[in-house]
């Protein structure tokens, strides 16, 4: 059996596909949606920019600490609820 491997062309074609499907006003929503991961920026208190952490986009945020960010993930196949701490590194 051999396997296909999608393209950024194939990713790229079905986005264009859902949202002439869904409408042009449903693009942030489509494109958000079809990327794994996201950059969330961090600030301090007094609005100083800390770090930048990729974050998966199906990350339901729960909590933000001095070192850390703490949140539940469901894996989109298993739709098993996982609770996930990732390391903020401080700049």
């Amino acid at each position: 059996m051999s396997r296909v491997v999608a393209t950024t062309a194939d990713l790229d074609a079905e986005k264009e596909r859902q949202i002439s499907m869904m409408g042009e006003g449903a693009r942030a929503q489509i494109e958000r949606a079809s990327s794994k991961s996201v950059a969330w920026t961090v600030f301090s208190a007094e609005g100083t920019m800390r770090a930048t952490v990729p974050l998966p986009t199906a990350l339901e945020v729960y909590e933000v600490g001095r070192d850390y960010v703490l949140g539940r993930y469901v894996d989109a196949d298993e739709s098993v609820p996982e609770v996930r701490l990732y390391a903020v590194t401080r700049k």
